[in-house]
């Protein structure tokens, strides 16, 4: 009953007209008191120009090939210390000797064709003895 007489009196103010009942009150008076009971409720918010966007508004920037192949390296090594830490070495080893241009490193001196500046060094050492040797047999 309270919220009636509250909505009743927030009529009357609004509209400075009496109504015995509020069903006898017309669709505008009841916005009219709507207004007084919360305002801001109905008043429309100005619409900005720069829209709001989850994304930057930066130009993509092609990154160049050593960043990319640093960022493989560093998400493989991540990727593998959480699946397996004992068996790093044996599966970073493995993985990069799948595919050495990919991730841009070197198993085998002097046949660097991607980027001869990043070595793999001593942790495919065995993996790239083999491929050396393979590469040996094949005339290479």
């Amino acid at each position: 009953m309270e919220d009636t007489l509250t909505f009743q009196s927030a009529i009357r103010y609004a509209t400075g007209i009496y109504y015995p009942r509020i069903a006898d009150a017309p669709t505008s008076a009841f916005i009219a008191a709507r207004k007084v009971l919360s305002p801001g409720f109905y008043e429309p918010q100005p619409v900005s120009e720069h829209l709001p966007s989850s994304a930057s508004q930066k130009p993509y920037r092609q990154q160049s090939l050593l960043t990319k192949q640093r960022t493989r390296l560093t998400r493989l090594k991540t990727r593998l210390m959480s699946k397996m830490p004992l068996l790093f070495f044996e599966a970073y080893q493995e993985k990069l000797s799948e595919n050495p241009e990919y991730y841009g490193v070197c198993i085998i001196e002097g046949l660097c064709h991607i980027n001869p500046g990043q070595r793999l060094g001593w942790i495919a050492q065995e993996r790239a003895i083999q491929r050396e040797n393979e590469l040996r047999a094949q005339g290479w």
